[in-house]
């Protein structure tokens, strides 16, 4: 009986954990047998559309993978202006950060962190650690819709 207690009482605290550290939930997920334990005690979501009651996910916007590249380069590219225009500004991109110490940014994941903001623009999120150090916090990219649009599947969320 008092294993039950303290089996419940872990999973309790590893779900609010993964729920409540993206950082905690990342690395978790690099563990073989534990990743798939997190991804089912892991309750964020990406985007909703509230009227339609759609979940909406990144590769459900395009017409195939080309977008992971497209935005890619698109946020390399933003990377580099903001390092350029304020050398404080540290990103673990080549040509910013080249020590080896850190795992360098090359393209987004398919199950990136988006929303769509109030002018119909798709953001891409970085939590903090994924691109740069933390006390940059969170990272956002606006990716600007022309170099989008041909890849879209269509302009009903992304304007």
């Amino acid at each position: 009986m008092i294993y039950r207690r303290i089996t419940a009482a872990c999973l309790a605290a590893l779900t609010i954990c993964v729920n409540t550290s993206p950082a905690f939930a990342k690395t978790l997920s690099k563990i073989p047998v534990v990743s798939s334990i997190v991804k089912v005690l892991t309750f964020r979501e990406y985007t909703i559309d509230k009227k339609n009651e759609v979940l909406i996910t990144l590769p459900s916007l395009f017409k195939d993978d080309s977008y992971v590249d497209t935005i890619s380069e698109n946020i390399k590219e933003q990377i580099k202006m903001r390092h350029e225009a304020d050398d404080n500004m540290i990103y673990w991109v080549e040509g910013i950060e080249d020590e080896g110490l850190v795992e360098l940014f090359e393209k987004i994941s398919k199950e990136q962190n988006f929303y769509i903001n109030s002018d119909g623009k798709l953001v891409i999120s970085f939590d903090k650690y994924d691109v740069g150090p933390g006390y940059m916090g969170i990272q956002e990219f606006v990716i600007p819709t022309q170099i989008i649009s041909d890849i879209l599947v269509s302009n009903e969320y992304i304007k």
